[in-house]
């Protein structure tokens, strides 16, 4: 009879499919598109039709501050002291030159004595859209998103069609977890700037937080078709397929995503269990055994360890045993402290599929001595006296393995498998009832229809 013995062990990441982080540009000041300078320089201009008209005493003085553009300290001490000159000569200062000299000081990164400019040129011109859109840029700069958000909804009010406003409040809006109304935001970002991938994130992060993985993977893959050479939008792509379990095409990603530079511990870990679930352990095993030269916490030597466990699943014991041997290197390079007790059950399991069965013994039952309860261990010291003739003590050890649900299911089967050497074909066939009752399957199915039907297993 074959044996099922140990099912899938693989550990983290198996039969999820958010195994890895999404790769999102956290950076504030992402939002800055290519031409925002050349933009932003544009607005020392006058704009007649919309914005308020200069008498002759504020437009000498903005003609000459304009004289300064290549020196903004110039600039902002000759503007200081126009300005002043206008205010004794009992005239007004114009919104238009406050904006001017809200803008120098932007330049500088004086956000603070900017927002002062900008919001004085609005109490003067309280329709000023260029203000209100530097406002909202100075505030953003300043890490003022609660003060920018109703600058920027003003600005959009009074007309502005610059993508950079709509992307802004569609960032403010997600962080506060408005994923419709962000989404519409940057929606309306990317219609004025089709190219700007940072908006498009907007839109991704927007998707993935209101669960339309279909429409998101568009949009990562649109994400990708403009930035093929990232590694993460691979992996945003392939992260999305497992949400929608189309795995085999995001095997295909992350493998790009390697050969791009961008293999982690988590994803060569992740396209390890994509293979081992497909049952193709060759390629598993390819991936499981990088994972020592990638790992950079102690808690991932357990991890590795799970991933042998996964191999001896399947009879690799030899490949199981170098990447042991592989994870014990590199815990003495790191200094790292591999699990004794963890150690000791996967080197009991090794020992096991290589029939050294005494080896197998005395050290699966070092682990029963620290932990009298382990599942797995109960059930590998089950199958070693299996193994050696030594039905009574195999009998116990399954019992007690059965007891628990992790491992219940192998239990029972390799139970049934000694009943039935021993002709005991009755029991034999109430463990492999038991063993259908966990889980399903068309294998166990035909053993019960076999036996019932020929009062014995056919090969």
């Amino acid at each position: 009879m074959t044996s099922l013995m140990w099912g899938l062990v693989v550990g983290p990441g198996h039969g999820r499919d958010d195994a890895l982080s999404f790769a999102l540009p956290e950076d504030l000041f992402n939002w800055k598109e290519e031409d925002f300078e050349k933009r932003f320089m544009g607005s020392y201009g006058i704009n007649s039709y919309l914005e308020p008209e200069l008498d002759v005493n504020n437009f000498n003085v903005y003609e000459g501050a304009l004289a300064f553009l290549e020196n903004t300290d110039e600039a902002i001490s000759y503007l200081i002291n126009g300005m002043a000159d206008i205010r004794e000569q009992g005239f007004e200062v114009s919104a238009t030159l406050n904006f001017l000299l809200g803008n120098f000081y932007f330049e500088k990164k004086d956000h603070t004595r900017a927002i002062e400019q900008y919001i004085a040129a609005i109490h003067k011109h309280p329709d000023f859209l260029r203000a209100y859109e530097n406002l909202g840029y100075s505030f953003m700069s300043n890490d003022e998103k609660e003060n920018a958000l109703p600058v920027l909804l003003k600005a959009i009010e009074l007309g502005s069609n610059d993508s950079q406003i709509h992307g802004l409040i569609g960032f403010i809006y997600l962080e506060k977890e408005l994923y419709l109304s962000a989404l519409a935001a940057y929606e309306l970002a990317m219609l004025f700037n089709p190219r700007n991938n940072t908006w498009r994130f907007g839109i991704l992060q927007c998707l993935i937080n209101l669960g339309r993985n279909e429409d998101a993977l568009g949009v990562a893959e649109e994400v990708l078709l403009f930035d093929p050479d990232r590694a993460e939008n691979w992996k945003n792509v392939a992260n999305l397929l497992l949400r929608i379990d189309r795995k085999e095409e995001a095997a295909a990603h992350l493998e790009v995503a390697h050969r791009l530079g961008g293999a982690s511990y988590e994803s060569r870990r992740l396209l390890g269990n994509l293979y081992f679930t497909d049952e193709n352990i060759e390629s598993a095993f390819r991936e499981f055994i990088k994972l020592p030269d990638l790992l950079s916490e102690e808690e991932q030597l357990d991890d590795i360890l799970l991933a042998c466990q996964g191999l001896l699943a399947h009879g690799y014991a030899e490949e199981a045993g170098i990447l042991i041997a592989k994870a014990k290197e590199k815990s003495g390079q790191e200094q790292f402290r591999l699990n004794s007790l963890a150690l000791d059950l996967v080197e009991g399991m090794i020992y096991l599929e290589k029939d050294r069965l005494s080896q197998a013994e005395s050290t699966l039952a070092s682990v029963l001595e620290v932990d009298p309860a382990h599942p797995r261990a109960l059930l590998s010291l089950g199958e070693v006296y299996l193994r050696s003739g030594k039905w009574d003590q195999a009998v116990l050890y399954f019992e007690l393995a059965e007891l628990n649900p992790e491992v219940a299911y192998d239990a029972y089967y390799s139970h049934a498998r000694l009943l039935l050497s021993l002709g005991q074909t009755q029991e034999a066939l109430e463990k492999l009832r038991a063993a259908y009752s966990l889980e399903r399957n068309d294998e166990i199915l035909d053993i019960i229809r076999s036996i019932q039907e020929s009062g014995r297993l056919i090969p």
